[in-house]
């Protein structure tokens, strides 16, 4: 698995996940500090904000990252969306945001992706 970034406006696959529901896989590079003890959060928005999924977190260690030059990455993470049939996000744009905190500051980036269902 390799980190692949994302610009505005590109497609990324949903999952249907094998408990019935439905993701999208994230993944994130920081560089500059980090990564023992920061906190990740993932959320998908409409574009009129409304939340299609339900908050992710992940408390990262040395152990659950790869070293990528100067920074890191973190892949792997799910944003599980909450919504009851497909239909309410492919083929629509949604906003994927991702927030590091650590020690009281956060980060945060966000990307709009188009929703696709490659099965």
């Amino acid at each position: 698995m390799a980190f692949e970034a994302l610009s505005d406006g590109e497609s990324v696959e949903l999952v249907a996940g094998i408990q019935g529901g439905w993701h999208i896989d994230a993944s994130v590079r920081i560089e500059g500090f980090g990564p023992s003890g920061i906190l990740l959060t993932y959320e998908a928005l409409s574009t009129d904000a409304q939340p299609v999924s339900f908050v992710t977190q992940a408390l990262l260690s040395h152990k659950g990252v790869l070293e990528d030059g100067d920074g890191w990455m973190r892949v792997g993470d799910r944003v599980v969306l909450d919504i009851s049939d497909p239909s309410e996000v492919v083929n629509q744009e949604i906003i994927v945001r991702v927030t590091a905190e650590l020690g009281g500051q956060t980060w945060s980036d966000e990307r709009r992706i188009l929703v696709v269902d490659l099965q």
